[in-house]
């Protein structure tokens, strides 16, 4: 019921990346061994490697590994997907590519990420919860810059504007002193340096 996919791919080096997808069908006795090939090329087509079907790892990218490991864990046929930092190894072309598929596959599963990016959370979360030395910190629903927007009634055209992102870095700051207090000092210090 559980998929599970690591940060550093985990594939046997000797098996083409059909292969590797069909792994886990071995032990599901439900899928006939004439099927799982097929079965195989369809999940690798999902994730946009209908191409790369016969190559082996080391003719791949870290992204196109990636791929194939979800592919791999979608097999198991779980509604659950785990995922340990699945982006940390890989640029941000490839890390946007892998987080849009992960996006749309969380439509019909539960997609639950580690990640210490706050970019990626921030961008593709649907419900952040911030963990610190085992205890939980704070749970998101949404976006916050989102959720205000919703609240508010606010139209997509005044988000941007000075006005609503000035009140939202104050809040910000009463939620979080400490840190959004050093982030800006920090950040005119830097300014100064630079100048």
């Amino acid at each position: 019921r559980i998929g599970f996919i690591f940060q550093d791919y985990f594939l046997d080096e000797y098996l083409k990346a059909y292969e590797n997808v069909m792994y886990p069908m071995l032990i599901n006795e439900s899928i006939k061994k004439s099927e799982m090939k097929e079965r195989a090329e369809k999940l690798l087509t999902e994730v946009y490697l209908e191409d790369r079907v016969e190559h082996f790892p080391k003719e791949m990218s870290g992204g196109e590994k990636q791929r194939v490991a979800i592919g791999r864990a979608l097999a198991m046929g779980g509604e659950i997907l785990l995922l340990d930092e699945p982006t940390g190894n890989l640029d941000e072309q490839n890390t946007n590519q892998i987080l849009n598929i992960l996006k749309e596959i969380s439509k019909t599963r539960l997609v639950i990420m580690a990640t210490h990016d706050t970019s990626i959370v921030e961008k593709y979360g649907d419900v952040i919860l911030e963990i610190k030395d085992r205890t939980l910190l704070e749970k998101i629903q949404s976006l916050p810059i989102v959720s205000e927007q919703k609240k508010q009634g606010i139209d997509s055209k005044k988000l941007f504007s000075f006005k609503f992102q000035f009140l939202y870095a104050m809040k910000l700051i009463k939620s979080r002193p400490l840190k959004y207090t050093i982030t800006v000092l920090l950040s005119m210090l830097s300014m100064l340096l630079l100048f």
